[in-house]
């Protein structure tokens, strides 16, 4: 096999404690995530030479996309060249704090494992992703994870049922490291998630709170986007809150007929909606 289609799905946070800065300039991190069905699509192939196209406008296409990162992670592990075409489709949004970009670098690790018969395990491929994000080693597993250190430490969840998901972004974006940089000097002063509980009332499908400390920071760059988060309650979620460092909401819903209803409405409004389901 010399080519292969992956698809890279996205994924929310149900809860995110920023704890401490770290001498290595990351923060310290607890949260729970979960991936979602909407996806970009990557198509790799094995070539003489690295080339990386995307359909998206304003996205990189040299060393600074995470993709391209994570394949010279994966070759400085291997000790070798692992030359592929890449094409990157995205439906993915950036700057909405649904890890977009990790997704698709987790995905092409995957990828030149796989198309080069490396050997590699998915622990192994977890710690060459650790090397190039903090998102992307819980994006080489997929699923259901309690995160902590900087995203790299993680624990494994039963999944939750496959609730519907209504993923819904303003305008404005979040670059994730001016979001980081707004906590320095206070992280750990706030109040943390009760992870156990959001655990229990997830898997009974009760209203929670959930909790993202970043919500402080996207309430002060762009105030009117809270909005978001209090009309996904209205049309029915039971939890919802900011995923990441933002811009994206979710809502979770336990009816399909309810979840599409409010879709109907969002898409009205906001510049980006999307109806997935946990996965």
């Amino acid at each position: 096999m010399n080519k292969l289609t992956a698809y890279a799905k996205a994924k929310i946070n149900l809860g995110l404690d920023i704890l401490s800065r770290r001498d290595d300039g990351y923060h310290d991190i607890r949260t729970l995530m979960h991936t979602v069905s909407l996806c970009d699509t990557l198509v790799f192939e094995i070539s003489d030479e690295t080339s990386l196209s995307c359909d998206m406008p304003g996205i990189p296409i040299d060393g600074n996309n995470i993709v391209i990162k994570c394949l010279n992670r994966t070759e400085e592990a291997v000790g070798r060249k692992l030359p592929m075409k890449i094409e990157l489709y995205k439906k993915i949004p950036s700057g909405a704090g649904l890890g977009g970009g990790s997704a698709d670098g987790a995905e092409t690790i995957k990828a030149a494992n796989e198309l080069y018969g490396l050997g590699l395990t998915p622990e192994e491929q977890a710690e060459i992703a650790a090397r190039a994000g903090s998102d992307i080693p819980f994006l080489v597993y997929g699923g259901f994870a309690l995160c902590e250190g900087r995203g790299e430490l993680i624990t494994k969840l039963p999944k939750l049922g496959a609730y519907p998901c209504l993923l819904v972004k303003p305008e404005e974006s979040v670059d994730t490291g001016a979001a980081y940089a707004f906590f320095d000097g206070d992280a750990g002063q706030r109040e943390n998630c009760d992870f156990q509980e959001i655990l229990r009332s997830l898997r009974k499908g009760i209203g929670t709170r959930l909790h993202n400390d970043f919500e402080d920071y996207l309430r002060l760059l762009y105030p009117k986007t809270s909005s978001i988060k209090d009309e996904l309650i209205s049309s029915g979620a039971f939890a919802c809150s900011l995923s990441g460092s933002g811009s994206c909401f979710y809502g979770l819903f336990r009816e399909t007929a309810v979840a599409e209803k409010a879709y109907s409405e969002m898409k009205a409004k906001y510049t980006f909606a999307e109806l997935t389901v946990l996965c």
